[in-house]
């Protein structure tokens, strides 16, 4: 498999196939808070390994999420929004998650929009349809492509979420 780095809708991406022509299907996967934009990029030759069709015809984007956190000592760690740790340890400690499920967090916005675009375009660079596209994520990654996915005008052919939350329901 081909890969290269890129940029996509505003995102730098790394963008995976074979390499032989027109892809079949797009996989866009979106990593976790604090993890590098290359986190997920191994699951592409893993699913190939697992299931060989997968190595042929299918176009995996790994967009990396645009806060670079390199600031906070985590090298080369980025998130698709800020956390408020503080707000998020008193939760654990016995208070109400309510409102992590209900409000929409300060950023998620920016972040989908930036995914979005990233979508459109790996779309038309395909030429496929939303329904040849399968979106999905790990942890914060997760929670976006969800919120992304229920404000498309089509469905994805899938969703992939891997430890993700809801958030944002009222919105």
């Amino acid at each position: 498999m081909k890969a290269v780095t890129t940029r996509l809708g505003g995102l730098e991406a790394r963008v995976i196939d074979d390499g032989e022509g027109a892809p079949e299907l797009l996989v866009v996967l979106c990593h976790g808070y604090g993890a590098p934009g290359v986190d997920l990029v191994g699951l592409a030759s893993e699913l190939a390994q697992q299931e060989p069709s997968l190595a042929r015809g299918v176009r995996f984007v790994f967009p990396a999420a645009p806060i670079v956190m390199g600031g906070f000592g985590m090298y080369d760690s980025r998130a698709w929004w800020a956390l408020d740790e503080a707000r998020i340890a008193a939760a654990m400690t016995g208070a109400d998650w309510t409102p992590f499920v209900e409000e929409e967090p300060e950023g998620l916005s920016s972040a989908r929009r930036l995914l979005l675009r990233c979508l459109d375009e790996a779309m038309t660079q395909a030429d496929l349809p939303v329904s040849r596209v399968v979106l999905g994520g790990f942890s914060q990654g997760a929670m976006l492509a969800t919120d992304a996915t229920l404000r498309l005008e089509e469905a994805p052919a899938a969703l992939g979420i891997f430890s993700g939350s809801l958030i944002a329901r009222a919105v």
